[in-house]
């Protein structure tokens, strides 16, 4: 299931504004995936040219970091707590 992330700014601007790094407060945006995926991952962004840290541990926790094209990193996260509390809700 795809999902997006929308942001809305309070006022109009006279022209399309794109991120740049180290821009702003944030570095990394991180998303939460499931840590048996995290092979899976490393594997599609070696393939697709994407450079990245591999499997990496941060904050406790198995990840892998790359940049999208425009610069801004991105981190996903292996991170079984958040899927077991899904599966719970959702069963």
């Amino acid at each position: 299931m795809p999902s997006r992330v929308r942001f809305e700014l309070p006022f109009r601007l006279s022209r399309p504004v794109l991120p740049e790094k180290n821009s702003g407060p944030i570095e990394v945006s991180g998303f939460s995936i499931h840590p048996d995926a995290l092979p899976f991952w490393k594997k599609h962004l070696d393939k697709n040219g994407v450079r990245n840290s591999g499997i990496i541990e941060r904050f406790g926790q198995q990840m892998i970091q790359f940049e999208d094209s425009a610069g801004i990193g991105i981190g996903v996260f292996g991170d079984a707590a958040q899927w077991i509390w899904h599966r719970a809700q959702s069963g």
